[in-house]
């Protein structure tokens, strides 16, 4: 609209007026790959990480599940215990049942 009236009236300020337009749409377009991004279960949020830092995640993720096994076949916690701190608050998945025989 504004470049329209803008190149009615003379045209004095139409290089502003499309720098801005560029920016909207570059903004449209980064607002539309996020939504592509969300609508495919990525979080466009999340920063990349270091493949060593992913690794050091895995490891320390074994770690965790390793020293609640052990907790648990020492009786220290309850199966229910352990599904709850390895798999969050919600319901685990049904198929791990043959870790905790």
């Amino acid at each position: 609209k504004r470049l329209a009236a803008e190149l009615a009236a003379g045209g004095k300020n139409a290089k502003q007026i499309k720098a801005e337009q560029r920016k909207a749409d570059m903004l449209k377009r980064t607002k539309d790959r996020r939504k592509v991004e969300v609508d495919k279960g990525r979080n466009p949020n999340k920063k990349k990480r270091g493949r060593n830092m992913q690794l050091m995640d895995e490891w320390e993720e074994l770690a965790k599940e390793e020293r609640l096994y052990k907790k648990l076949r020492k009786k220290k916690i309850t199966e229910e215990q352990y599904k709850v701190l390895m798999y969050g608050s919600t319901a685990a998945p049904e198929d791990n049942d043959d870790m905790c025989d």
